[in-house]
């Protein structure tokens, strides 16, 4: 069933299993600007691949090569347009990358050394990193928005068409080479293999932690997680490794199921099987029972909500991790809560991006975290338009981009 959907020469998992050799890293180019291939989002739905500068790093500021990028759907909004994102600009933020060289000020990173981008910087100096109850940096919300942004001195490294490109969560891994501060990057594990690991850069650390962190799942509780993506089975992943006893996703794309199951789901349901002129969540509530916790991964206003209502009084916690449109809200009787329900977001799964995503990435390399099943495509830059179809028609969970060509 799944091989149907996913029937593509760009599938993954056995391409997967040796990733190319890294090449080696010089400053062949330090203190020059270079000039490199890149995805650049112009606004009003528009994308092209182009030729862009990219200037050597200023005071505490590294550039990197990006070795591989999955696309995420954070990048299809942006790509699409986001009323609070500066354009034009380039996407992409689950990556793995090479320092190519360092800017003054720089002495934690050298030439060659294999790092992950972190959306979600760890200063560790700020009040929000000192206080410990927040993966939240106020490195990251500097900007005048936190989705597309300048560097700290109001300036850009990236030029195109003579155009200053804006950062996408000062990262912009859709280029080959990109500049990024020094506190938004994290070594990892010179020998993982980079071709997988780029997903704990954003789907897998989010949804593996939504379900160990923000929703707290204990041994032997029912678990409902809306959205079988990336980040939805992810979540799986950290429902399992917690010991939930009943793992259930909910997905209007049945193709999906199989993987889903194979991941540790106990239980899939489709929610178009609703009986007409019954509410989903009463359906579910009828038929399977309320759960300790829900984790929504779709960016659905209808499926937030459904969060809320499915999960138990007096201790349910439900966890929305979608981003939804930005004319969507959320709306739902007050009564949930006062029985006792919790809603909750959380961003990165709530990890300390530096602490903790190169313990992820280890996990991966010992086997704990899977992430074959989920790399069901892998392509190449020009591809970016045909993986984002792919995206929108639910015909893959990750497309992984190799962008070093050497």
């Amino acid at each position: 069933m799944i091989e149907a959907l996913f029937s593509s020469d760009n599938i993954g998992p056995k391409a997967f299993r040796n990733h190319p050799p890294i090449p080696e890293m010089k400053p062949d180019f330090e203190g020059e600007t270079l000039k490199c291939r890149a995805a650049v989002a112009w606004g009003g739905k528009r994308m092209s691949i182009e030729m862009v500068d990219v200037e050597p790093p200023k005071e505490g500021e590294v550039r990197i090569k990006i070795l591989f990028n999955a696309l995420c759907h954070t990048d299809l909004a942006i790509i699409d347009g986001m009323k609070n994102a500066q354009y034009p600009t380039i996407p992409g933020h689950e990556a793995t990358a090479a320092v190519e060289s360092v800017g003054p000020g720089v002495s934690d990173f050298q030439p060659g050394d294999i790092v992950m981008p972190l959306p979600i910087p760890q200063c560790k100096k700020c009040e929000m990193c000192l206080r410990g109850d927040t993966n939240l940096c106020v490195e990251s919300l500097t900007c005048e928005t936190a989705v597309t942004c300048t560097m700290a001195d109001g300036t850009t490294r990236i030029k195109c068409q003579g155009k200053e490109i804006f950062s996408s969560f000062g990262l912009s891994c859709f280029s080959e080479y990109t500049v990024v501060k020094k506190i938004a990057l994290v070594k990892i594990n010179p020998h993982a293999p980079v071709d997988r690991v780029c997903l704990v850069g954003c789907g897998l650390a989010t949804g593996y932690g939504a379900a160990i962190n923000t929703a707290k799942i204990k041994e032997g509780d029912s678990v409902a997680i809306i959205g079988v993506g990336c980040i939805g089975l992810s979540a799986v992943q950290g429902a399992k490794h917690c010991a939930a006893k009943e793992i259930i996703c909910i997905d209007r794309n049945e193709e999906k199921f199989q993987i889903a199951e194979e991941m540790g789901a106990t239980k899939c349901i489709n929610p178009l099987k609703c009986p007409n002129g019954k509410k989903f969540s009463q359906w579910f509530l009828e038929t399977i029972g309320p759960v300790d916790q829900s984790i929504e991964c779709v960016g659905d206003k209808d499926c937030m909500r459904w969060a809320v209502e499915i999960v138990k009084k007096g201790y349910g916690r439900a966890v929305i991790l979608g981003i939804p449109p930005e004319d969507q809200e959320i709306s739902f009787s007050p009564l949930l809560l006062l029985e006792g329900r919790t809603v909750v977001g959380g961003t990165i799964g709530d990890w300390h991006t530096v602490d903790d995503l190169p313990k992820l990435v280890d996990k991966v390399m010992n086997g704990e975290l899977e992430t074959d099943q989920m790399i069901t495509h892998r392509f190449q830059l020009e591809q970016l338009a045909e993986a984002i179809e792919l995206m929108k028609t639910g015909k893959c969970i990750r497309v992984v981009f190799q962008m070093a060509n050497e």
